[in-house]
């Protein structure tokens, strides 16, 4: 389950909540002093209607596995990005050899913090949505999402953190008076908005 196909879930079930909301309001709104073939009519409504709410609950409910599911795949991606082809890119600088397309894990960074940042919201939506449902998450669930809002967020520290290189190393062996320059990149900077600070500040 990606995180895309989840928001795209998302959207359904607010979409089919807004529809049911609307067709509860305009049930009530009906003259409920009418008797006969009336009132049967409402019943049938009434019941249709329950059963639609029981469905969008349980798709309610199936959502914290597909976020955990999610989280999980961030954080085995994360550990490749940051131990292993950063490290790399890492032994080939200091050795002057330029295997690693740095690029490419910018990319990737950059698309893995979008995706964690996501999940996130998402985390936040489950929580603040149930009231909407006029349904209360199970205490078990709750606790699981809030565990689950932790996990990704130590995901995205980590990606950030790993992430924050620097580019171009001054010289191995120094020179007295001599100058040099030092360049650092956040790899994932475009993800979370950090480009577009007007002169920001970085101490290395």
């Amino acid at each position: 389950v990606c995180v895309s196909k989840v928001e795209e879930e998302i959207k359904e079930i607010v979409r089919k909540s807004e529809s049911v909301k609307c067709e509860y309001h305009d049930l009530n709104m009906d003259d409920s002093s009418s008797s006969g073939a009336s009132n049967v009519a409402r019943q049938l409504r009434s019941s249709s209607l329950d059963f639609f709410q029981n469905k969008l609950i349980k798709e309610f409910n199936a959502l914290p596995d597909k976020i955990i599911s999610n989280i999980g795949i961030a954080n085995a991606l994360t550990v490749n990005i940051v131990d292993e082809y950063l490290t790399h890119w890492n032994w080939f600088q200091l050795h002057d050899e330029n295997e690693a397309d740095l690029n490419g894990i910018q990319n990737w960074c950059v698309k893995l913090a979008e995706n964690a940042w996501q999940t996130r919201e998402q985390i936040k939506f489950v929580l603040n949505f149930q009231s909407q449902l006029n349904y209360e998450l199970d205490q078990r669930m709750v606790h699981n999402l809030q565990e689950f809002y932790n996990l990704i967020s130590n995901v995205l520290g980590k990606l950030i953190r790993g992430s924050f290189i620097v580019e171009k190393q001054p010289p191995q062996v120094m020179k007295t008076n001599s100058k040099f320059s030092v360049t650092v990149r956040l790899l994932a900077a475009n993800a979370l908005g950090i480009g577009r600070v007007i002169n920001p500040k970085v101490k290395v």
